[in-house]
């Protein structure tokens, strides 16, 4: 099996990290509190087939250095204009971020849904890998070629 490429980029002379494998339009990929890019290590192989497939590792998380302040503002502010279809999804029995804050993660980007699911707490990608597959495929098919 082969393992995603690490990959490092210098922003506002920090390092952010990710991690990425396939090749086909970009799909991002962005781990919850507390995860990292390696997070999404159980859903590249299957992702990659049809995407470029790409987990970074948020500021602080991972292999990327934490943000000033300016720099954090910089990029979380370029979010909202990212100009494709998001999934945001929350399970129900997360006790690290509540529900809410995937309606309001969805809400402040352009093209975004908010999926809660019952049953499932902070780590899906650990508690239910399959069905996140899945969930990922569908919405992917029905947004193929924006």
């Amino acid at each position: 099996m082969q393992s995603p490429d690490a990959c490092k980029a210098v922003v506002a002379k920090q390092t952010l990290s990710w991690r990425e494998q396939g090749v086909g339009p970009a799909l991002l990929l962005i781990h919850g509190i507390g995860g990292s890019s390696e997070s999404w290590e159980p859903l590249f192989q299957p992702l990659s087939r049809h995407y470029r497939a790409m987990a970074w590792d948020a500021p602080g998380y991972g292999a990327s250095e934490i943000l000033d302040e300016e720099a954090t503002a910089e990029s979380y502010a370029a979010l909202p204009r990212l100009d494709m279809p998001a999934l945001v999804i929350a399970g129900e029995e997360d006790p690290v971020a509540p529900t809410a804050s995937c309606r309001q993660i969805a809400d402040a980007l352009a093209d975004a849904s908010c999926e809660t699911w019952p049953g499932i707490g902070h780590y899906m990608l650990l508690e239910n890998p399959a069905l996140l597959q899945a969930r990922l495929e569908n919405f992917l098919g029905r947004h193929a070629h924006g």
